[in-house]
């Protein structure tokens, strides 16, 4: 028994280190699909981020009508902001579908 117990040793060591490669290996491997799952959910955000702006925008201009200049100060203050958070968020959107296209992942 004593002589293979060596044996058996190295043959679990073997195992041990083959897999831990292995698992380092697939660990590495999936961490990119990992990026790209989160910038896909950082587009899906942004993108529900400027539709509940626009959406704010609009009920806005239903409420108060088109002519910005008859505006309670504070009701078009809030507005320009939720304007420029949109603008910026569609720029973002913008830039990031075309670094996907470059890419070929559109």
């Amino acid at each position: 028994m004593k002589k293979y117990s060596g044996v058996i040793g190295a043959i679990v060591s073997l195992i041990v280190i083959f897999g831990a490669g292995f698992g380092v290996v697939s660990y590495f491997a999936k961490s990119s699909d990992v990026f790209e799952l989160k910038a896909e959910v950082n587009y899906k955000f942004l993108e529900i981020r400027a539709k509940d702006l626009q959406n704010r925008m609009w009920d806005y201009e239903d409420r108060y009508g088109e002519d910005k200049s008859k505006w309670p100060k504070d009701k078009l203050f809030k507005w320009k902001e939720w304007k420029e958070e949109y603008d910026a968020i569609q720029r973002k959107l913008d830039i990031i579908y075309t670094e996907q296209q470059k890419k070929g992942n559109g």
